[in-house]
């Protein structure tokens, strides 16, 4: 709360600057905006893509990062929205009556009380809306909501802190929890998460969620990593 409360004072007293760049007057401003206009698709898992809005570098990078790890909650609506058009992309040819499950991939414990929020829950909660509201407005069958159906058990840190590939799958493999409070068994799955690089985190999520029998129907991130060596 009063993290949140400093957060919006400081925006009062101080003029609002581009998340991406610092351009006075702009949450991102539209030159940033562009960075995000681009789509890139890498294979994540056996008959499966993660669609992502940007490659992760320069003022995407700095952006996500302003809004991750510096609480820029103003972020939240506007990535959302981008998420929004990759989640509606991969479901395009979907006609049939479904209710899409957005389920955010999860964050460390550690993670969770630096930031003091779970920031792809909020986004993912937008995304819902967004999606039905487009579903209402083009007369499709279809319906999303949010299941916080994955977690991570207080043991683990994310797979950032592994060596190598090898360790961080099996320390995420072996680190992940079942959170929903209703059976995963058949439920048509969009997994988001924020950026993917070596693709650990929705490897070992897609796995998790398929040994519950959840069907994965998208992957859907913010930026793609390439050619880097950390994951998300």
């Amino acid at each position: 709360m009063i993290p949140s409360f400093l957060r919006m004072l400081s925006l009062i007293i101080c003029s609002r600057r581009c998340a991406g760049c610092g351009r006075k007057d702009a949450v991102l401003c539209n030159s940033c905006m562009q960075y995000f206009d681009d789509s890139y698709t890498r294979d994540i898992a056996p008959t499966l893509r993660v669609l992502s809005c940007a490659c992760y570098q320069g003022p995407v990078r700095q952006a996500i990062l302003s809004w991750k790890d510096h609480g820029d909650e103003e972020l939240d609506l506007l990535f959302a929205s981008l998420l929004a058009v990759r989640c509606v992309d991969a479901i395009e040819h979907y006609d049939e009556e479904v209710s899409w499950c957005i389920v955010p991939a999860p964050s460390s414990q550690s993670s969770l009380r630096r930031r003091g929020r779970a920031h792809m829950h909020n986004v993912a909660q937008l995304i819902s809306r967004m999606m039905n509201a487009y579903s209402r407005a083009y007369g499709l069958a279809w319906s999303a909501h949010v299941c916080d159906a994955v977690g991570m058990t207080p043991q683990v840190h994310k797979a950032v802190t592994a060596n190598d590939r090898h360790n961080r799958l099996h320390r995420l493999d072996k680190g992940l929890r079942l959170c929903a409070t209703h059976s995963m068994a058949h439920a048509q799955v969009i997994l988001i998460d924020d950026i993917v690089t070596t693709g650990s985190t929705m490897r070992a999520c897609i796995r998790f969620l398929r040994s519950h029998h959840a069907q994965i129907v998208a992957a859907c991130c913010l930026a793609d990593v390439r050619e880097q060596n950390a994951d998300a």
